[in-house]
């Protein structure tokens, strides 16, 4: 990660929506997606600092910090975020669906491009998410220690054995995953095509295709099949109406 901290390791607090707070955020305020890459929006002044686009999340609800563990005897309990994505209805359609998969791939996480999340600046969105895991289950500390981090491999990899080291339960990363893990891939990735044009291009370019990861081994943040058994399956459901959403 790049070295934005100083000496204030507040800075390094990663934030995103956790349910809690304001009434006026937890619906209202969460971005469609669909609406969203729809619009014919200009990004020809884009500025990431000041840009008036952040004001499309509710800024008082969203950044609310995070629950952390931080110094001897800290709980490393995970606390259940509440988590809302609008779901859509959409008839199955193999010309209408895009699917991808390795680290070259834009959609992905591990795409090695910067992220900007308030005052931080990470390699990709995995290093985000990653650090996030680490600070939530461990604690404060341990998640700078993923600074060295140059891209989301390293990270994930440093994660897993910080989180390991600490004797965190399976079922405690688990519930992170499923919950503020969720939370954390999706401003991760907001951020991601919001700060970087070329990118945003080639999301537009998807218009409203169902974009979907082709990786057997996540059933959670992917579809956990490969790509032979996706496109058989939308061959054998041609037609068929289906809704899309996070459970």
């Amino acid at each position: 990660m790049n070295q934005q901290f100083g000496n204030n390791q507040n800075n390094f607090r990663p934030r995103f929506h956790n349910g809690r707070g304001s009434n006026r955020g937890s619906r209202g305020s969460m971005v469609n997606h669909w609406q969203y890459r729809s619009r014919n929006d200009s990004f020809s002044s884009d500025n990431v600092e000041n840009s008036s686009i952040y004001q499309r999340f509710d800024w008082d609800d969203w950044v609310m910090q995070q629950p952390m563990a931080t110094g001897q005897g800290s709980s490393n309990r995970v606390d259940q975020s509440e988590f809302s994505i609008t779901p859509i209805h959409m008839n199955i359609d193999p010309e209408n669906v895009v699917l991808f998969q390795g680290y070259d791939s834009p959609f992905s996480t591990f795409y090695k491009v910067p992220v900007k999340v308030l005052s931080v600046t990470y390699p990709c969105v995995e290093s985000y998410y990653q650090a996030c895991k680490v600070s939530q289950l461990v604690g404060q500390n341990a998640a700078f220690e993923l600074m060295s981090a140059t891209n989301g491999a390293k990270a994930k990899q440093h994660a897993r054995n910080i989180i390991r080291g600490h004797k965190i339960s399976p079922l405690d990363v688990e519930e992170w995953k499923r919950s503020f893990g969720v939370n954390a891939i999706y401003y991760g990735t907001y951020y991601k095509f919001l700060q970087n044009r070329e990118l945003r291009k080639k999301l537009f370019e998807t218009g409203d295709k169902l974009i979907i990861h082709d990786y057997p081994k996540d059933a959670l943040y992917s579809s956990g099949c490969d790509e032979k058994t996706l496109k058989s399956w939308l061959e054998d459901h041609i037609g068929k109406r289906i809704e899309v959403s996070h459970r």
